[in-house]
Parts: C-alpha cells; sequence; structure tokens
C-alpha cells in the first residue's frame, strides 16, 4: 500500500518551513480604492492571524504573475471591510485591478465567496462547488 499523500491545504509552518503539503487557497479580490498612503482592496476573508505579507496585482495575467507588493495585517480592532497593500514602484495599480492573496483563513467563518476548484495542476481546472456567502 502506498503511502497517503496529504492533501492540498495550508498550515501556519508553510511560512517557515518546505512541507510536502502544498498550500492551496488563494484569495482573489480586487483594489477597491486609495489614499495617499495605500491601495485598498476588498476583504471579508482575511483571518486574524493570516499573517499577510504581501500579493499579486494587476489588470491581466502577465501582470500579476509579475507584480508583488507588501500587505498590512489589518488592526485587530478593525473590521475587515478592506485590505491595504503598498503603493509600488516601477509599475503601476489601478483600481478594479485584481489582487492574489495566499494565506491561512477560516473558510467557516469568512464572509468571502468560496470557489472549490480541482484539475489546476493539470492545467483542467474544473470548478467543483461556489458557495456564496450574503
Amino acid at each position: 500500500m502506498a503511502p497517503a499523500t496529504p492533501p492540498p491545504g495550508t498550515t501556519p509552518l508553510h511560512a517557515y518551513r518546505d512541507l510536502p503539503e502544498k498550500p492551496a487557497i488563494v484569495y482573489v479580490t480586487e483594489v477597491s480604492h486609495q489614499d495617499h498612503e495605500h491601495y485598498y482592496v476588498i476583504g471579508g476573508g482575511y483571518y486574524g492571524r493570516s499573517h499577510l505579507t504581501g500579493c499579486l496585482v494587476g489588470s491581466d495575467e502577465k501582470e500579476v504573475l509579475n507584480q508583488y507588493v507588501k500587505a498590512f495585517e489589518p488592526a485587530p480592532e478593525a473590521i475587515d471591510y478592506y485590505g491595504a497593500i503598498e503603493k509600488p514602484e516601477g509599475f503601476l495599480v489601478s483600481e478594479g485591478d485584481t489582487a492574489v492573496f495566499s494565506f491561512r483563513t477560516q473558510v467557516f467563518v469568512t464572509r468571502a465567496h468560496i470557489a472549490l476548484v480541482k484539475g489546476i495542476q493539470s492545467g483542467k481546472p474544473e470548478l467543483v462547488h461556489f458557495e456564496r456567502k450574503w
């Protein structure tokens, strides 16, 4: 009998160690607005111990994969309507751009929509389930 392969997922240890389990949750949102310091992305899925470090951001597939910006943890007393990201040097960010994060979440308490997708690694993504949260 072959050894069991752990299911894909995320754990806090992935931030510190190379583990056989591959993180499989991404949080996809969009840039909502800006002020003089930051851009803001639509929240609703952040978890207080997510350990946000940054995100990929852009208006198309090629941009998103090459444009990384620092993200800022919301204050513990803040409601997670928005997340803050830095204003980058070297490329532009626009309202409506896609922002892709990978962080620990708690799906059962999120206010974000949830999509379960299989077949991504094989290049044949298939939507298995979609949960609308509001």
